[in-house]
């Protein structure tokens, strides 16, 4: 669910992982009379846009209909936001962004704020802030100065989860009624080098995040740090997860196992894309290799496999090499009921969905190629639409998923206004933040 790294230009590249929170939908529908009466929106809709530096300096809002049809927000484009930063998420009451200091707003990502959400879809005031770099964790080796490296909301909406330096958890408590941002606790892990945002199990019993680790004889591979979710809401590292299948063929392994040295291999097969199911189940698109004795390694591809969360925070697919589909993503995401899975391969040139089947094997639903640029940044609400921004265009692209198939809602793509792109410079590339927020 894209990661927000020290650097403030890191969050513009490529393709992005989502970071935002999903509260339960429902629709009514009133009729009186024979006569409908004007349908209330199922999700609202969030894109943060920047001309060509960081921070962000509006908010496109715009309030979806059960058809997936977008309508902007009174008030819409917010600007009270401008110079704070990345929008990290909502729980449905408040927003948390991720920004830089108040006093330099051209500075690094060390500051956590919250704002008012409002009931009728718009963003409301600042009610809190808080320096990250002021608690324990944020203490980065090196000649650059600390920043919040990656930074997640739990599904619950209580927590956010702030990496640091590769070696450090820190967790912040949100006030529920308030929006107050307090510093709960830190968790460290040395010799970790972890490189990706921590992926949060359905059940929030367990965390999971990636790391480079040296090997014996072999030079690097990865790896997958395990954490315990404690009752007080802080993640506790337990050390390495264990993980177990799928099955492979004799001689191959996945991005699990680690690569030999000498294999040259594309980072996002050998950080898989994760993501996480209502419950325990587990999404992860896995690099595969082959070793051919004596000293021979080659690419077989990827393999997408389901895994299963254990009650010590071990990983297990019962997934076999001939059941998964063979396709290699730079991101995916899960829809919040769990049965439909969306993924981004070819750099983002189309978007391929898949039915997610619990702990059984994935298996195919249907494939959208995009006509022009990339699609980048996905989320999804509570009603099977998925979002999806290009990151050429900069438009917003609203699709509705269904077991029989998916389909570009009416109206669809939306140009949100303030986009990064210039055409007439040829700038390739927009700056921009997806949050969808689903209303209960």
């Amino acid at each position: 669910m894209q990661s927000i790294k020290s650097s403030r230009f890191a969050y513009a590249r490529g393709v992005c992982r989502v970071c935002s929170f999903f509260v339960s939908a429902c629709l009514t529908v009133a009729t009186c009379t024979g006569m409908a009466v004007a349908q209330s929106p199922v999700a609202y809709v969030y894109v943060g846009e920047n001309g060509t530096q960081t921070p962000f300096s509006a908010i496109s809002a715009f309030a979806a209909s059960s058809d997936g049809k977008l309508t902007p927000i009174k008030g819409s484009p917010f600007t009270q936001t401008a110079n704070v930063g990345f929008m990290l998420g909502t729980n449905g009451t408040h927003f948390i962004f991720v920004g830089p200091d108040p006093s330099n707003p051209e500075g690094y990502m060390e500051y956590l704020y919250s704002y008012e959400a409002e009931s009728d879809g718009a963003i409301g005031q600042q009610v809190s802030a808080i320096n990250t770099t002021a608690y324990t964790g944020a203490e980065c080796p090196g000649i650059e100065p600390p920043a919040a490296d990656i930074a997640v909301l739990d599904h619950t909406g209580q927590y956010v989860y702030v990496s640091y330096c590769g070696d450090a958890m820190q967790t912040y408590k949100i006030a529920h009624a308030t929006g107050a941002l307090t510093f709960q606790d830190t968790t460290t892990y040395a010799q970790s080098n972890s490189v990706d945002d921590p992926k949060i199990a359905g059940n929030n019993a367990y965390a999971y995040n990636m790391r480079l680790e040296s090997l014996p004889n072999y030079g690097y591979g990865t790896g997958l740090n395990v954490f315990a979710r404690e009752s007080g809401g802080n993640l506790d590292y337990l050390g390495d997860a264990s993980v177990t299948g799928p099955s492979l063929p004799e001689n191959y392994y996945d991005s699990f196992d680690g690569f030999p040295g000498n294999y040259y291999y594309n980072v996002d097969y050998v950080i898989p894309p994760m993501t996480s199911d209502a419950t325990n189940h587990f999404a992860v698109d896995l690099g595969i290799g082959k070793f051919t004795p004596p000293d021979t390694d080659s690419s077989v591809g990827c393999a997408l496999a389901s895994f299963t969360v254990g009650g010590n925070g071990d990983l297990t697919s019962t997934n076999s090499y001939a059941d998964m589909p063979a396709v290699c993503a730079q991101a995916m995401l899960l829809s919040p009921d769990g049965k439909f899975l969306v993924l981004l391969p070819d750099n983002g040139r189309s978007l391929q969905f898949f039915h997610f089947n619990g702990a059984d094997p994935i298996t195919p639903l249907t494939t959208v190629v995009g006509k022009s640029g990339w699609f980048t940044t996905m989320a999804w609400d509570s009603s099977n639409h998925l979002y999806v921004l290009n990151g050429l265009s900069g438009k917003l692209h609203v699709y509705t998923v269904a077991s029989t198939g998916v389909v570009e809602a009416a109206g669809s793509p939306y140009e949100p206004p303030f986009c990064g792109y210039d055409s007439q410079d040829g700038v390739e590339g927009c700056m921009q933040n997806l949050v969808v927020r689903s209303i209960p």
